[in-house]
């Protein structure tokens, strides 16, 4: 475990695409996957990524788990250190083939201990005091990723590179998240849209699968995380820099990134 640790943590601090992606790891057991993503989380922070602000959760939408070959959703971890905050430059390596996300994020007022579990959409609302709009920016660092393991794929935190926050929405219970439109465009171009419902029918119910997930693991979702919910819109892949990326969600409002090409940083 600890060699692939560090070959994933090397390639994520590099930029640089994982070769042989589809031969790292074989299991087809979600929980060797977690289990080696926490040690990637370890790894991460222990060189200067940062502190765990919370959670990224994929495959929420039923067209991404048909690409995707996977039965439902999948978490990762975000590290402080690549939480950015709109209008900042982020550098990508094109190698990577990265892309944007449009996404409902949740920030936790309180706790949501294990022994709670199981969680409810009642019980997970009540402990949650903002909704934001927010970015994700992902990565297939892993060429043909149906090649690869899904516990692979979990190991290193499911496509994440970073986020861009917008500004918290505190008044947010009369807002139909279902029926939120969100919108992605590049260079002032509208390049994507699709609705909040786009989320396991309800943006919640993505907390509320992650907070039972995570308490079969005996972890708990803590006060002030937040918890990246999966795209609302196609992912939209990025193939020319540097390019503007906002995105505009009805009722909670908007973000942005430039991204530019970092390949001679890497």
């Amino acid at each position: 475990m600890a060699r692939l640790v560090e070959r994933l943590g090397r390639a994520r601090l590099a930029g640089q695409p994982l070769v042989d992606a589809g031969h790292l790891l074989a299991s087809a057991n979600d929980n060797d996957g977690y289990d080696i993503q926490t040690e990637l989380t370890d790894w991460l922070t222990g060189h200067g990524q940062g502190d765990l602000a919370g959670y990224k959760i994929g495959a929420t939408a039923k067209g991404m788990q048909e690409v995707l070959g996977v039965p439902g959703p999948v978490y990762g971890h975000i590290l402080s250190g690549n939480v950015l905050r709109p209008s900042e430059t982020f550098a990508c390596n094109p190698d990577c083939k990265p892309g944007v996300e449009c996404e409902i994020a949740f920030r936790l007022g309180d706790d949501l201990a294990p022994s709670a579990a199981p969680f409810t959409r009642d019980h997970v609302a009540g402990r949650i005091d903002a909704v934001l709009p927010a970015i994700e920016i992902v990565e297939n660092r892993y060429g043909d990723f149906r090649d690869c393991s899904i516990a692979l794929l979990t190991a290193d935190d499911f496509f994440h590179k970073a986020c861009v926050l917008g500004d918290p929405v505190l008044v947010w219970r009369d807002i139909d998240l279902p029926d939120t439109v969100g919108r992605v465009s590049l260079n002032d171009e509208w390049v994507e849209a699709g609705q909040g419902r786009e989320v396991l029918g309800h943006p919640l119910e993505a907390v509320v699968w992650l907070a039972n997930k995570l308490a079969q693991r005996n972890t708990s979702l803590k006060a002030g995380q937040i918890i990246m919910t999966g795209s609302i819109t196609p992912v939209h892949w990025i193939d020319a820099y540097p390019v503007h990326i906002a995105i505009d969600i009805s009722g909670l409002g908007a973000s942005s990134v430039n991204l530019t090409d970092g390949s001679r940083l890497c």
